[in-house]
């Protein structure tokens, strides 16, 4: 049955992903076409007849291939227990190629006609097996986009046939020893593939080279059978030659023999080929499979415009020769795990010393293996109508995560999935509930093979380790565990240094961690290529490599670590010791045991215990790989000195150090809220103190500090103290004021009074004053209360009615259809409506993603702390351009908490890796192509509950009022659903005319960051981030100023949130005069005391804003920022426009054509030309320039102008 869509349009693929891996995303799909819902019987007979199959274990798009009944030899698959059942009688592999089927003509009543047994059978598989529609044609356009085009393998096809020729034509050689051999091929200027490390030597070699045809030549890939999955690389084609068993004796599976022979086998077909004209215009290579030195190939690729691969699309095609032996050939038994088969070590001299040699052993069964395996991928294609989708399904799941370059590639996941379908293993999966059927979906097939793989998400924690020598990014040369004993398993170093650190650190700390991996930092090439006239390449010591941890959140925090107990066998004892050296003690435990344990000195603070397995990680590899500690770079705890005060404690004398915690905030709110809730003598009761401070929730940039009576006249510079907001909520009254907004006003003024009072008097020690209220505006009059603790509280009363005045007073704006006043009764409105009932939802509903998920809180600081950096954080109040704190927070949840796609799961140790995974976020553009205009392009955030599963319904409609909304007046640049807030635009919708200005900027700086941190790590140098010493931290933290029209230079000694500012300087601030410490106090300037109350970059950027709002943006640091960026409106503010007097900005004029102008000063020109002609007015520039420095005097130092450069 064929479904026809109305419109070729693109279907994002991450509903697929969600539904596979309920997180990850997959590629889009590109290419509309027609949705099939029945396999052709056709296909699965062709299959049947077949022995195909995938021998690339490391890169499923290199197992591909085709079979012809030109390319394959006319016997039939012979070996007693390849188990083909489906193989025909003769032999014969048919080749796939036959004419496509023509397709009926129906009548003009076709779509009347009544459905047949295979639709209606596929209309029930949809329902029953992939539960929507929508679903499976999505999962069909994805298949149909990296499926590529059979129809047009014609050339490949010649190609192929070609190939083979060749290869069956090859002459018999005479046997030859080592040094005959290599003279006989380099005439053909041909170097044999030997591996480095295991090359024969020329006067111990006493076995000879022969060379003989191919007993066969057929393929070896996944072209016959369907089930490429196409990458930006292309695909591969893998043609099997078996070589004849009389070239090899008993004995060649000893001693890299086999391997040997079968280089010099491979060198010979490479002469062949290279000799061939047929192949004169290809490229021919050698290549390891797989990244094995021991099992090298020959790759063919088309030069040029080469037809062949025109079918690989932009990577090409590219066809692999890969000798292969008879399963006869060898014993299996003989090749098992345990046995060795690989002694050229001097120092072995008995059996005993022998070591087992399981990478030797399987590296020569993988080519005996292969014809057996094929059979079985053909048996089960067959068997199972999904089988060939869910392969390339889970090819195209592997590729998005890096996989086609790792030793987990198409063919074991093709294999593994033959596994959890055999009969022979049901008991195992039981164990696991993972059990795949033959009457699966393909979808169904991946979602449970990945749920068996059981994926643990992205590492928290990266170690890097170096060398020891000048060069710091590269493994140690002198790694002592390299051995000749170890020599004769692992050819490569490399490989086995990833093995060696592997296993030490699951030694250390495997109970600490959930996945341990080492791998490449900087992307390597996927295949390892040399011409035929060189050697293999050498492996390359100085690519740094990473470790990567994902910690277990459980254990991950705890400073001790416990070994076996005092009485245990010795030898565990022993072993534990050598593994950490001095490291080791014995201690008596609380439950009085008593064991070997390590213990690490850290702090109490979570932040700090969370690199506990980092820093054991760190020692174990600089023990034991023969690394010096200042040679390991460790990343994980970079940033958090970004959340610390950089100034603040300069003193003239003793002042207490500002160093407290959230814990004792939240201790100093639950002491203030029962003091305001015993108060005696109020007229109502207070039902509750409601929280909500960011401080409260964990997750200011700073933890709130205290202003401690004294400290004042101790401090050389002013500090704003801080202030916690909350809100009085009083029981429910009818006396409260519901009809006018003065006179609830009045009377909140009149209950803060009482307050005030009975705080001072019941309450020794404690300070209240009140703020006068703005009648009109309801978030106005406050009482400030300063504990004996000397924390702050900014309280505001609460009553309910709130909402509802704010409701008739926009009404009542409407209804006088004046313009001004209607957005100002809707702007007092959102703030009432934020301040009062979405202020403290938000903070209840943060709370309980903190709880659940520890590292949200230090993932958000870092965050916030990153956009104020960059000028794009409004403050606590509104004023400066950028995205409020609470949209940050919900921004951050949702993205990387709630919905953690591509990753697994959320970072559940560590901010370093959760604040990389917002930057990628910003990076992206959430989902939104850079290219895609507004206001159809409003990315929406879904953050409604932990998994951020929301209904694609209410998305698209949240979409959809955002966008109509912004497409009239500038509105929310983005849209982040809550629980509490179904429209997502609480937070953003006041960014205005600059909210997509802001999402622009945050990506290209993100972006810039998320290099800059690549580029640190590969530099090796870890403390060149931390604070103080500003090399990449300054690039990363500190904001470019070119973009911007003006910017407003601050006089840092009249900043109050100086000592929070990223690049803070002490040497800027005043110092005191005074030669007597005790007499410093006496000589500050008057406005100390006014400036530990207010901030003055604040009340500039306000009046800025209520000056010049429409004409310009502007943009500061919120943390202490000593500079405020201006960018003007270039609707508004238009290089040259007629005059007229509604310019909100200072203009001057435009001289255009000067006898013109002369003859209208003396009125000498003609009347009517003068009525006729306008003049012509540009932006002063200057002007503004000194209107900025106008209404910043006193705090304005210098105003750069941009225009005048």
């Amino acid at each position: 049955m064929e479904v026809r869509t109305a419109s070729k349009r693109k279907l994002h693929s991450r509903g697929i992903s969600r539904h596979i891996t309920n997180g990850p995303r997959p590629i889009q799909s590109a290419q509309q076409k027609d949705a099939r819902f029945s396999q052709s019987r056709t296909d699965e007979r062709e299959i049947e007849d077949s022995a195909d199959g995938d021998e690339d274990e490391n890169d499923d798009d290199n197992d591909d291939g085709i079979s012809s009944d030109n390319l394959i030899d006319g016997s039939s698959y012979d070996e007693s227990d390849s188990g083909d059942e489906g193989a025909q009688g003769n032999g014969e592999i048919d080749d796939g190629f036959g004419k496509p089927a023509k397709k009926t003509k129906l009548g003009t009543d076709a779509k009347y006609r009544v459905p047949t047994n295979d639709e209606i059978q596929a209309l029930k598989e949809t329902t029953d097996l992939f539960q929507s529609n929508l679903f499976r044609l999505q999962i069909d356009e994805l298949l149909k986009e990296v499926v590529p085009d059979y129809t047009r393998t014609g050339s490949l096809d010649k190609t192929l046939h070609s190939l083979k020729a060749v290869l069956d034509s090859c002459r018999e050689l005479p046997e030859l020893d080592l040094l005959a051999a290599k003279k006989s091929v380099a005439k053909s200027n041909i170097v044999i593939p030997f591996a480095a490390v295991d090359a024969p030597a020329p006067d111990s070699t006493r076995y000879k080279f022969s060379f003989k045809p191919p007993a066969k030549v057929f393929i070896a890939g996944s072209y016959l059978v369907k089930t490429i999955a196409k990458s930006g690389s292309g695909f591969n084609v893998d043609v099997a030659v078996q070589m004849p068993e009389s070239i090899f004796v008993e004995k060649d599976h000893l001693n890299n023999r086999y391997f040997h022979k079968r280089a010099y086998y491979l060198a010979v077909l490479a002469s062949a080929l290279k000799a061939s004209s047929a192949f004169k215009s290809a490229k021919i290579s050698f290549e390891l499979l797989n990244k094995d030195p021991r099992r090298p190939v020959i790759v063919l690729n088309a030069k040029g415009k080469e037809t062949f691969g025109s079918v690989g699309g932009v990577g090409g095609v590219s066809i692999r020769v890969i000798p292969v032996v008879p399963q006869t050939l060898f014993p299996v038994h003989k090749l098992a795990p345990g046995r060795n088969n690989n002694r050229p070590a001097a120092e072995l001299n008995s059996e005993s010393q022998f070591p087992p040699t399981p990478r030797y052993n399987s590296a020569i069964l993988m080519d005996i293996s292969l014809v057996s395996s094929l059979n079985v991928l053909h048996k089960q294609s067959a068997a199972c109508p999904a089988f060939k989708d869910a392969v390339i399904l889970g090819k195209v799941w592997l590729y998005q995560r890096g996989f086609d370059s790792s030793s987990f590639g198409g063919f074991l996941w093709s294999m593994l999935v033959c596994y959890l379908m055999g009969p022979g293993n049901r008991t195992v999966n039981k164990g696991r509930g993972i059990i795949l059927r033959e009457s699966f979906s393909s979808y169904q097939i991946v979602k449970l093979t990945i749920e068996f793989l059981d994926p643990v998400g992205y590492f928290d924690s990266i170690l890097r380790p170096l060398t020891s020598d000048d060069r710091i990014n590269k493994i140690p040369p002198g790694f002592a565990g390299y051995k000749p004993s170890v020599q004769i398993d692992w050819p490569s170093k490399r490989q086995f240094f990833v093995h060696f650190v592997s296993r030490l650190l699951r030694l250390g700390i495997k109970s600490r961690t959930k996945l341990i991996k080492l791998m490449d930092f900087e992307e390597q090439p996927k295949n390892i290529c040399w011409s035929l006239n060189e050697s293999p390449p050498d492996e390359d010591d100085n690519l740094p490599m990473l470790v990567g941890l994902v910690l277990n959140y459980e254990t991950a925090y705890e400073p001790v670590e416990q070994g076996p107990a005092s009485g245990e066998d010795e030898k565990i004892i022993e072993n534990f010791r050598r593994l950490w050296g001095t490291k080791a003690s014995l201690r008596r435990f609380a439950d009085g045991s008593i064991a070997e344990s390590v213990v690490w000195e850290v702090g109490s603070d979570l932040d700090e215990r969370v690199f506990i397995a980092g820093k054991m990680a760190s020692y174990l590899i600089s023990r034991h790989v023969s690394v010096r500690p200042e040679d390991l770079s460790f990343w994980g705890d970079q940033f958090l000195n970004t959340l610390k005060e950089f100034g603040g404690d300069e003193t003239s004398a003793k002042a207490t150090t500002r160093n407290h915690t959230f814990l004792e905030v939240t201790n100093a709110f639950d002491e203030f809220a029962k003091a305001v809730k015993g108060l005696d003598g109020i007229p109502l009761e207070i039902t509750s103190v409601v929280a909500s401070d960011d401080g409260l929730r964990n997750c200011s940039t700073f933890a709130i500090q205290p202003s401690i009576a004294g400290d004042s006249s101790n401090r050389l510079h002013p500090i704003l103290r801080d202030r916690i907001n909350v809100l009085i909520e009083f029981e429910d009254s009818s006396k409260w004021p519901s009809d006018t907004i003065p006179a609830l006003q009045y009377l909140k003024l009149a209950f803060l009074i009482k307050l005030a009072e009975l705080l001072t008097a019941q309450y020794p020690g404690v300070r209240a004053t009140v703020s006068k209220p703005d009648i009109i505006d309801l978030t106005t009059g406050v009482i400030t209360v300063r504990m004996k603790n000397g924390y702050e509280f900014c309280a505001r009363i609460k009553t309910g009615r709130e909402l509802k005045l704010a409701a008739i007073a926009v009404k009542n704006a409407h209804i006088s259809g004046d313009a001004a006043l209607k957005a100002a009764a809707q702007k007092r409105f959102d703030a009432v409506d934020r301040v009062f009932r979405m202020g403290p939802k938000h903070s209840q509903w943060y709370q309980n993603l903190h709880f659940r998920h520890p590292q949200l809180s230090t993932t958000v600081r870092l965050t916030k702390r990153w956009l104020a950096a960059h000028w794009l954080l409004a403050d606590c109040n509104g004023s400066g351009t950028g995205l409020r704190g609470e949209a940050v927070e919900a921004l951050v949840a949702g993205t990387v908490f709630c919905e953690t796609a591509p990753y697994a799961n959320p970072p559940s140790a560590g901010a370093f890796s959760g604040f990389v995974r917002v930057l990628r976020v910003f990076a992206d553009g959430f989902g939104i192509a850079e290219t895609a205009a507004s206001p159809s392009a409003v990315p929406v955030v879904a953050a409604e509950t932990d998994r951020g599963e929301i209904p694609a319904e209410k998305l698209s409609a949240v979409q959809r009022s955002v966008s109509a909304a912004t497409s009239t007046t500038p509105g929310a640049p983005i849209a982040i659903l809550t629980a509490y807030d179904e429209s997502g635009v609480c937070w953003t919708k006041d960014s205005g005319r600059a909210g997509t200005t802001i999402l622009k900027r945050i990506r290209q700086l993100a972006r810039a960051s998320l290099k800059l941190i690549k580029e640190s790590i590969t530099s090796g140098d870890d403390s060149e981030i931390a604070v103080g010493k500003l090399q990449i931290h300054q690039k990363i933290f500190i904001t470019p100023t070119d973009g911007f029209d003006y910017v407003i230079q601050l006089d840092v000694a009249k900043l109050p949130t100086y000592h929070k500012n990223i690049a803070y300087d002490p040497d800027k601030l005043p110092q005191a005069k005074s030669k007597f410490r005790n007499l410093a106090s006496l000589e500050k300037d008057p406005l100390y005391r006014f400036l530990e109350e207010v901030n003055p970059a604040e009340q500039l950027v306000k009046n800025l804003e209520a000056t010049y709002g429409n004409v310009a943006s502007f943009f500061y640091d919120v943390n202490g920022g000593d500079r405020v960026g201006v960018l003007l409106n270039k609707k508004i503010v238009i290089p040259e426009q007629p005059w007229k007097p509604t310019i909100p900005y200072c203009v001057e004029p435009v001289v255009t054509n000067s006898s013109q102008s002369v003859d209208d000063e003396k009125g000498t020109g003609n009347r009517n030309d003068r009525k006729k002609s306008k003049a012509i007015v540009s932006p002063d520039y200057r002007c503004l320039e000194a209107e900025f420095q106008r209404l910043g005097a006193g705090i304005v130092t210098s105003v750069a102008n941009s225009h005048l450069q």
